[in-house]
């Protein structure tokens, strides 16, 4: 995207991610000499982080529903991972002024003031367990002259690297290569191309890992029949367990399958026969989500759950500026002078990609596997099978928010 006239400007990418092997680092790797770190003199302070409350789990719930209903229009399998775009904003935040400041946090962190959000959201991202990996950099054009507060602040919340190069093919290649090793090589090229007119990058790159706790055998998965939102008759790979964490919503029913260590979790409902997966969503509140998780039922459920994988890609400014932060995308009235003084940037662009996959060994999803005890087992209490669209998120069961959030209409 090319913009007329002296206004400079800047693009702003988010990766998010599910990824089957490894952890992820915070991207501070050696470069060539043609792309240079900006980190010198800038190391991360301690203690910036500070254990975050009810609020502050509320805000993060709030923001994941309303940006999932925007994004879900039912006509397609979606998916968002609301922790890697608050991540990225907060960055940017960091670097916003005086409206757009305002916009921004009354989007992401409600009536909390930039430095106690920031302090939380670290505190959350480190928290996370070994399942979740997060990892942030910031990349930007020769000649940029970048306000050091800025480096400073985002590598003390969110220890982000800096690096600043000609934004030539060498440097795409490097960006490339820090999504493709942060994200456990499942996005390989996630910038296509570098614009003329942009002069900075920010980066989030989340990766999450999860084995059942109880991995399905060989027998309880058999090929069955996925009806998709068209009605079309779709076959499958169907994995039968029983399940003993029961969930019942407003508008549909489900499960709660937890992963090895019992951290975190694959919340699936299935919604009432008539009800479509986007009417159940657009029925959520950040509330409503956690209420749900928190209103488990310990009883034996004869679950059928597809095996399924996909990727999206998104482009959130739209969205964005709906929600409440239009100014951050308006040349002329964005301002990013704590980034560079004087330099009338503005976001171009947010993108958003994700990757999961649900399989028989748990890989992408939050979840534990039971299986069927057998012709002595007790007749099950429930009985639901996913066999037609779906909403389903992974969860942090500790805190009873949701980390990533999806739809399956289609296999």
């Amino acid at each position: 995207m090319k913009r007329r006239g002296k206004i400079k400007t800047w693009g702003c990418l988010l990766m998010a991610m599910f990824l089957v092997l490894g952890t992820a680092g915070c991207g501070s790797q050696e470069k060539p000499a043609r792309v240079l770190s900006l980190m010198e003199g800038i190391e991360p302070l301690q203690n910036k982080s500070q254990k975050p409350d009810e609020e502050f789990y509320d805000q993060v719930s709030n923001f994941s529903v309303t940006l999932f209903q925007k994004i879900c229009t039912g006509e397609k399998s979606e998916m968002a991972a609301p922790l890697s775009v608050l991540a990225a904003l907060s960055m940017t935040a960091n670097g916003a002024r005086g409206g757009t400041l305002e916009e921004m946090l009354q989007v992401m962190a409600g009536k909390m003031k930039l430095e106690d959000w920031n302090s939380y959201l670290s505190a959350c991202l480190a928290g996370q367990g070994e399942e979740l990996s997060v990892a942030d950099s910031v990349w930007f054009r020769d000649g940029l002259e970048v306000q050091k507060d800025f480096l400073q602040a985002n590598a003390d919340y969110y220890q982000a690297g800096a690096y600043q190069g000609p934004f030539d093919e060498e440097t795409r290649g490097l960006i490339n290569e820090w999504v493709e090793k942060n994200t456990h090589e499942m996005i390989r090229e996630a910038l296509k191309e570098i614009d003329g007119s942009t002069v900075m990058y920010l980066i989030n790159a989340l990766a999450f890992e999860g084995k059942w706790e109880t991995v399905y055998q060989e027998g309880s998965v058999r090929e069955g029949v996925f009806t998709s939102k068209d009605g079309e008759a779709q076959t499958a790979e169907m994995m039968h367990s029983m399940e003993y964490r029961y969930v019942k919503a407003e508008q549909g029913e489900g499960i709660v399958k937890p992963y090895k260590g019992g951290r975190y979790g694959f919340l699936a409902v299935l919604p009432d026969e008539g009800v479509k997966v986007e009417e159940f969503v657009s029925s959520l509140t950040g509330e409503k989500l956690r209420a749900l998780l928190e209103s488990q039922e310990t009883t034996s459920v004869q679950t059928t759950l597809p095996a399924f994988s996909y990727d999206t890609n998104l482009m959130l400014n739209q969205i964005l500026s709906e929600m409440g932060m239009p100014s951050a995308f308006e040349a002329g009235a964005a301002d990013f002078n704590g980034i560079v003084k004087n330099g009338g940037i503005f976001v171009e662009y947010v993108s958003h990609s994700t990757h999961i996959t649900v399989d028989k060994e748990g890989t992408r999803a939050a979840a534990v596997t039971i299986v069927a005890a057998g012709e002595s087992a007790a007749l099950p209490e429930h009985e639901i099978s996913f066999d037609r669209p779906f909403f389903y998120a992974i969860v942090d069961l500790e805190n009873n928010v949701p980390v990533m959030l999806g739809t399956v209409t289609e296999i």
